[in-house]
């Protein structure tokens, strides 16, 4: 068992705010205690306080057996369990009355457990330090939990054969014996009233069912009573959900957890490990492992997770029309997720499932428009490792959903966040693969920010085999307004492989202000069959006025590759188009959006391989400064830049041209037509429409298999001002039909002596 080692009072300071601010709160009221003196599930008078007695005190506020009174609100009872294991033994199961089965507390209470402290991370390098760094120190703390590893304190449930499915019962349940319209809490006049559970672990719970329409949930703890569930030092392990019958199983159940009142959740310092929910029949759900919804709520209710490991927990259906649900789901209007692993979960619909449908691993939505209009709406997902877990569908029209899905909220943060060895797999027709991580601002005529800072995605995999099987992206941002994104690290993998298959982007970047040091490095998009698709290595989605800003953008060592007949880059099956801007593309859906402009600073794309219309390509007014693209190569024109891109699918030929402005800018070694057709721009291919305009910088040493290995222009070259155009095959710049402005480029001059041309400094 992992426990602290010599924790001094000097030590005990050192607790996170989390803990610091719970243990105020509950020695602020004055707390009734009543001590438990047997492990033993007994009622009788026999001289011994055991557990089921002392939740009976607690919940009648008198005497009860061997245990002394409990007190009404507000004064909070405290019961305390010595060291053991308390398995609950008495029959009969399924009563509410706290008379046999799972423990029924009817009013506001703390279980609290009086072994060593339960801390799960604890580093023997720094035993007094009760904080988790995740993102930077990912390696100090321990990912596995097993049975040795409980705490000195146990609540598990003993009745029945935990290896046989509703068997058993759930551990705890929270009952309101006086259900109640929620109401604020400035309405009742009064603190919320608060269920407490600390340093102890809820075991081997058992809420399965067996029947058409049944709904199982909640195997560690079912809680309903109208008041905060918090969960500090507490190890849910060895819960089970399960359902047989036809439409069976309830969605917003939660193997180790379920709160079905409306207010908060806190879990601190806890561990949620070995948990299963499953079904397996027509139109089945398995239900979450943990699950706060707050229906119903007027109140800022907030759903907490800090200081805690997810691990080992499984969702899994097979059947047809089956549903495997999410690990974890929040759907309050206030989210804090911090200094937490999750790793080594699974979420999967296996080959018996026909039209099967896996959730996101954690889910975090649904902020309520109307709500957020009068309570704060925030979120915060920080100091988060996310590792080694499995997303997996096998079956006919499968979806596999996101690892991480954070949706439409107002006040949005996501920072120091790690994904590393993932995986999403989808197997069958008409398969659907979506992202790693999903975010999402709410799109509403409410202020809203959103910030994404410091991730890292490391050797993830997106892998769909199928029929019209699609791949989505790693890293989807969506905003609004003044949205950043900045330091976040990419290297993974998108696979497609079937006939109609399409691959999306490892980053998809859409509304965002501003994009701050993003690097994407040694990572593969391939696709493969007949009328497969592809889009670029990273996208940039201009689609309301806010004018977008890239500073320090490195994309390098990538592969974006189609192949077969009809192979493309669009957004869907579109046999015959080139497509545009393999590694990077900047653009807008739309030429009517107001501003279309983009500025992009320290740029660097180099050792890219493409088969798309240029390593990058646009249809905005974008300015490139002090950058610099390199060795990349092309299969088809533009090896550096196309400045424009095909915005319909259908119509290939309808090429809209960008404005494009390089300043200070190195264009050196790029490639176009290296196995596929045109072959034209070694450096940039100008179509007709597009723009261009020269300041400063060169474009050095390109090739191209047809023509025009510095620039072939269609368009209109505005402007040269001080920029080499030396040393490109075969051609230095072609004007096409309908291009003008390489009269402009002097381009003999570089090389006859003449350096003029050429300046480190725009004029």
């Amino acid at each position: 068992m992992r426990t602290n080692h010599l924790r001094t009072s000097i030590a005990a300071l050192s607790r996170t705010v989390i803990v610091l601010a719970l243990t105020l709160a509950a020695s602020s009221v004055h707390a009734a205690t009543i001590a438990v003196t047997t492990t033993a599930d007994v009622v009788a008078l026999d001289g011994q306080c055991s557990l089921r007695e002392a939740v009976t005190a607690a919940n009648t506020n008198l005497p009860f057996s061997d245990c002394p009174t409990g007190e009404a609100l507000p004064t909070i009872d405290v019961v305390e369990l010595p060291v053991g294991t308390y398995a609950l033994t008495l029959a009969p199961i399924g009563e509410d009355a706290n008379a046999g089965g799972d423990l029924d507390i009817l009013e506001a209470v703390t279980l609290r457990g009086l072994g060593e402290d339960f801390v799960w991370w604890d580093d023997p390098l720094t035993p007094d330090v009760e904080t988790l760094d995740v993102f930077n120190s990912p390696d100090g703390f321990p990912r596995a939990f097993t049975e040795a590893d409980l705490p000195d304190v146990v609540i598990e449930m003993g009745i029945g054969d935990p290896a046989i499915a509703g068997d058993g019962e759930r551990v705890i349940h929270t009952i309101d014996p006086t259900p109640r319209v929620p109401t604020a809490a400035s309405a009742r006049g009064v603190e919320p009233p608060e269920v407490t559970l600390e340093n102890l672990g809820v075991v081997r719970g058992d809420a399965s069912c067996t029947g058409a329409d049944c709904a199982q949930g909640g195997a560690g703890i079912e809680h309903g009573l109208p008041a905060k569930l918090t969960l500090q030092r507490v190890a849910l392990f060895g819960n089970q959900v399960s359902c047989t019958g036809a439409e069976c199983g309830d969605p917003f159940s939660g193997a180790a957890v379920t709160v079905r009142s409306a207010h908060d959740l806190s879990i601190s310092a806890s561990v949620v490990a070995s948990n299963r929910a499953s079904c397996a029949e027509n139109d089945c759900s398995t239900g979450r492992i943990v699950n706060h919804d707050a229906p119903g709520s007027t109140d800022p209710v907030t759903s907490i997770i800090g200081l805690t490991l997810m691990t080992d927990n499984v969702t899994t259906c097979s059947a047809l029309d089956c549903s495997a649900d999410a690990i974890l789901r929040f759907a309050s209007p206030a989210q804090d997720i911090t200094q937490t692993v999750i790793t080594d979960n699974a979420v999967s619909c296996d080959a018996a499932g026909l039209t099967c449908d896996t959730d996101e691993l954690v889910q975090i939505d649904a902020n309520d428009l109307e709500l957020c209009l009068s309570v704060p709406c925030t979120r915060l997902l920080q100091d988060i490792e996310v590792s080694d877990n499995q997303m997996r569908c096998d079956g006919f029209e499968c979806n596999t959903a996101e690892i991480v899905a954070s949706l439409t909220t107002i006040d949005h943060t996501v920072e120091r966040v790690r994904f590393r060895d993932n995986v999403q797999q989808c197997t069958g027709m008409a398969c659907d693969l979506d992202e790693m991580l999903d975010v999402r601002a709410l799109d509403a005529p409410l202020p809203t920010t959103l910030a994404v800072r410091t991730l890292e995605f490391t050797d993830n995999v997106n892998g769909c085999t199928g029929v019209d099987c699609a791949v989505d992206n790693i890293l989807q941002v969506v905003g609004t307004g003044a949205s950043a994104v900045s330091d976040v690290f990419i290297r993974g993998e998108g696979q497609c492989a079937g006939d109609g298959c399409s691959t999306r982007t490892l980053a998809n970047l859409a509304r965002i202000a501003s994009v701050d040091d993003l690097t994407v490095a040694d990572s593969e998009i391939t696709c493969t069959g007949v009328g497969c698709t592809l889009r670029s290595l990273v996208t940039v989605q201009i689609d309301e006025s806010t004018p977008v800003t890239l500073t320090e953008v490195t994309l390098s060592g990538n592969t974006v590759t189609c192949a077969s007949a009809g192979c493309g880059f669009g957004s869907g099956v579109n046999a015959g188009n080139p497509g545009e801007g393999g590694i990077l593309r900047i653009s807008t859906a739309s030429a009517d959006i107001p501003s279309r402009t983009a500025l992009a600073q320290q740029l660097t794309v180099t050792d890219n391989v493409t088969s798309a219309r240029g390593a990058v390509a646009t249809n905005l007014e974008l300015t490139i400064v002090d950058s610099s693209l390199t060795i990349n190569r092309g299969s088809i024109d533009g090896g550096a830049i196309f400045n424009g891109w095909v915005p319909d699918p259908e119509m290939p030929d309808a090429i809209e041209g960008g404005t494009l402005t390089l300043t200070n800018t190195i264009l050196d070694g790029n490639t176009a037509g290296q196995g596929g057709s045109g072959g034209r721009g070694g450096g940039i291919f100008n179509p007709a429409g597009a723009t261009l305009r020269l300041q400063g910088g060169a474009i050095d040493g390109n090739a191209a298999a047809s023509d025009g290995g510095g620039l072939w222009n269609e368009g209109v070259i505005a402007a040269r001002q001080n920029a080499a155009i030396v040393g490109n095959l075969p051609s230095e710049c072609v004007d096409a039909a309908g291009g003008t402005g390489c009269d402009l480029l002097h381009t003999g001059d570089f090389e006859t002596g003449d350096t003029s041309f050429w300046s480190a400094v725009a004029p």
